[in-house]
């Protein structure tokens, strides 16, 4: 015969530990650290995009190649290291020139979306941000696949 208790049953998942201990898992999923390491490159880009159309009066085209120039060697390191956990190795010359690659078809695609959206109307501000909405989802499967495409490691961040 099966006991009934009036005290109700506490699941571990909501335990204080478990919720302490929720962000390292969430950033054990390399498209969660994508996201927020992501998040963090696309500022400094947008920052840049913004001071060099804004500042220096550029045209949208260059105002890109100026934002994607200055975060390539920062973006490869802290995608690397820090999302796909790929610190460089023997084959370190050979990853970087994939990389420069999907930044190259990242920027093309950057630069359609920017061009037909500002020609419907829209401030560049605001059409560089709905860019990204197709831009960053595609420049994850692009790093994840065409320059980091070896398989994962073990998690690194432990539960």
């Amino acid at each position: 015969m099966a006991q009934f208790s009036v005290v109700p049953r506490v699941y571990p998942m909501l335990s204080l530990p478990s919720l302490l201990s929720l962000p390292r898992r969430l950033l054990a999923m390399p498209f969660l650290r994508f996201l927020v390491v992501g998040g963090l490159n696309t500022l400094f880009g947008y920052l840049c995009y913004a001071a060099a159309i804004g500042l220096l009066h550029l045209p949208l085209s260059l105002g890109l190649l100026c934002s994607q120039i200055a975060g390539v060697a920062f973006n490869y390191q802290s995608y690397g290291r820090l999302v796909f956990h790929r610190p460089g190795g023997e084959k370190k010359a050979f990853v970087f020139l994939r990389f420069i690659g999907a930044y190259a078809l990242t920027y093309g695609a950057n630069l359609y979306l920017l061009k037909e959206l500002t020609a419907l109307g829209l401030s560049p501000y605001v059409a560089q941000i709905l860019a990204l909405v197709v831009i960053v989802p595609t420049s994850y499967l692009l790093l994840r696949f065409l320059v980091w495409n070896a398989p994962r490691p073990q998690n690194r961040f432990p539960r």
